[in-house]
């Protein structure tokens, strides 16, 4: 299931983008060089949807991104533990500066994005693993698309900012990958309360078996 987020009453400094979802698609390694087998997964993101641009970036990209438009950022963005945790942390940035539909590289598309989303202003969507709201992982981050500027996506990145903080501070250690910047923490920043889910569109029970074929997680990105 796809669900699609807005703002559950008035939350100082968060404001929704009035754009619909561009029709842009982002995916990332950590260069250009890809396998012969990573190459088909991209391909079929770009054959399936013709009309849509596709934006792939590095992780020098990546840094860059953080570096010009969010510098802010950048001081968490570096003294994260792991590149698959940057990696992590960066695709929200790619929903809230450009919007559009981010896809792990691991993934088939089956069928056109354009089947999946609605039109609207200010819409942020992230799927659901299954029907178990209290698992901590049912929220994956392989997956999203939305509308640039979408608050959630800051929202996020602050939780991720404020652990990092903490860890700098001596107050805690880093927590598993997944709770740094991944599914995890992703599911933290959606349970906090001011985000109202709406069913965007009802698929089968995953977003897996109705956009995208999720291939084995052999990838590798530490």
């Amino acid at each position: 299931m796809i669900f699609s987020l807005s703002l559950k009453g008035a939350f100082p400094g968060l404001a929704l983008d009035s754009s619909d979802v561009p029709k842009i698609i982002h995916q990332s390694w950590k260069t250009t060089q890809l396998r012969e087998d990573h190459e088909v997964w991209q391909q079929s993101w770009i054959d399936a949807n013709p009309a849509w641009k596709y934006m792939f970036w590095t992780d020098l990209d990546n840094r860059q991104l953080v570096a010009d438009f969010y510098p802010d950022l950048l001081y968490t963005y570096d003294i994260l533990p792991k590149n698959i945790s940057r990696a992590d942390f960066v695709r929200a940035l790619y929903m809230h500066k450009y919007g559009g539909v981010y896809a792990d590289l691991d993934t088939w598309c089956l069928r056109p994005v354009d089947t999946l989303l609605t039109a609207g202003p200010g819409i942020a969507y992230v799927a659901e693993m299954g029907p178990d709201l209290t698992y901590a992982h049912n929220i994956p981050n392989a997956w999203y698309a939305s509308s640039p500027g979408h608050p959630f996506w800051l929202f996020f990145v602050e939780r991720v900012v404020e652990l990092t903080q903490n860890v700098v501070d001596g107050r805690r250690g880093w927590p598993g990958i997944e709770e740094i910047a991944g599914p995890v923490m992703l599911k933290a920043a959606l349970d906090v309360g001011i985000w109202t889910r709406s069913d965007a569109l009802t698929l089968v029970r995953s977003l897996a078996h109705s956009l995208t074929r999720s291939l084995a997680h052999s990838l590798t990105r530490s």
